[in-house]
């Protein structure tokens, strides 16, 4: 679950620089909102139960300030902060088809009408397979699935399969429900899961922002508080006793390196690699643990 999802809403002031969140009410539902509703929750109750990704598989780091690590002699020490703008899932359920067995098995999640797939080898992301949906306006993204069987690492037991692989080399659509492979640790990971990201087109998605709007109310806009930043230094091992100035002057610098400019545990805005102000969101939050 999200760190903070259960914690009260206090009224305390952002530490960041000043910025505006707007405070306006939030726009009705619009003919794209209801579409995307018709399309991937027909009960309309925002709980998305027909959306199929990692069949089986748990939530072990969620979206926002989480544990991280600092690379100290070429190896990952655990105990630090990172700002988690994605979710991580772990093994997951196995299928069986006509054409062979599929376990920790990874589907597609949403119609997509072009794709792509990066590779940085056995490092970072690994692969990064990104699925674009240009009519409502998002890419959804999955790091960590190997590309072909001959490297893999850390006892998995498939990568991408060679259908799904091929079609992403090309950059051509995906269909929902269709498979992927199987989750990885292709590149900086300790195990097989998927690292997965929905991020925005624009500076934010009209859908996403209405359905944290609905379901969480002014949550979804604001910036963690002192407060919260400060208990999540201190859920680490690095910063247990680390004085609340420190803490907070860590947090601003983290933002800045981030180039933040909101972040609660639902989403995160930011300045992209381009200039671009983009929104990264949990898919946890939006979709019911997706």
């Amino acid at each position: 679950m999200s760190l903070f999802r259960r914690r009260p809403i206090g009224m305390q002031t952002p530490i960041d620089k000043p910025h505006v969140i707007s405070e306006a009410a939030a726009p009705k539902r619009s003919a794209l909102f209801e579409k995307f509703l018709s399309e991937y929750d027909p009960e309309g109750k925002l709980e998305f139960n027909d959306v199929q990704f990692r069949k089986g598989a748990v939530i072990t780091e969620s979206f926002g300030l989480q544990n991280g690590y600092k690379m100290i002699d070429n190896k990952m020490e655990w105990g630090y902060v990172r700002l988690h703008a994605g979710i991580d899932r772990a093994r997951g359920g196995t299928e069986v088809f006509d054409w062979g067995t599929v376990e920790d098995i990874v589907r597609v999640p949403f119609n997509a009408n072009r794709s792509a797939i990066y590779e940085y080898g056995d490092v970072s992301y690994g692969t990064l397979i990104i699925l674009f949906n240009d009519e409502y306006d998002f890419e959804f993204r999955i790091a960590h699935m190997n590309p072909d069987t001959e490297r893999r690492e850390h006892n998995e037991k498939g990568p991408l399969i060679p259908w799904s692989y091929g079609r992403l080399k090309k950059g051509q659509h995906f269909e929902r429900n269709w498979v992927l492979g199987s989750a990885g640790s292709w590149g900086a990971s300790t195990g097989a899961h998927t690292h997965t990201e929905i991020k925005s087109a624009g500076p934010k998605n009209e859908i996403f922002e209405l359905i944290l709007e609905e379901k969480y109310g002014t949550e979804g806009t604001r910036d963690y508080s002192s407060d919260e930043v400060i208990e999540a230094y201190r859920r680490q091992d690095k910063y247990r006793t680390s004085t609340s100035e420190r803490i907070l002057r860590d947090y601003a610098q983290l933002r800045e390196d981030k180039k933040v400019i909101i972040l609660n545990p639902h989403k995160c805005q930011y300045t992209d690699w381009d200039g671009k102000i983009r929104t990264r969101y949990s898919t946890e939050s939006l979709f019911n643990g997706l």
